[in-house]
């Protein structure tokens, strides 16, 4: 099983580490290959919103940056200043050469 560390933005890539926005930010984020799937794993670490879900969006993508392959996931009621983990997943077999991770909606309560 590959695994790969990416960096944490709002939109996630390259090697571990966080990256703050003013409203949240990511950390611990893992991507991981396995039979005909991409995981990624991570923490979601909140401010001053409460959000009653968020949408997120997983790209793979190649060695030029093209995307391969896109996944899906959510966080559900995410108080301020919480911190909580989260996946995402896609179908997908074959090489990449990193994972993103982004915000694509979210409903605030």
């Amino acid at each position: 099983m590959l695994f790969f560390y990416i960096l944490s933005l709002s939109e996630a890539y390259g090697d571990s580490g966080t990256t703050n926005s003013s409203s949240y930010s990511f950390s611990n984020i893992t991507c991981s290959e396995g039979i005909g799937n991409v995981l990624l794993i991570g923490q979601f670490n909140n401010n001053d919103t409460f959000y009653r879900v968020i949408f997120l969006k997983m790209l793979i993508q190649g060695k030029d940056g093209q995307v391969l392959a896109t996944g899906n996931g959510n966080i559900s009621d995410v108080k301020p200043h919480e911190t909580k983990i989260f996946n995402a997943i896609t179908r997908f077999s074959g090489d990449f050469s990193s994972c993103t991770i982004q915000i694509d909606s979210v409903i605030q309560k």
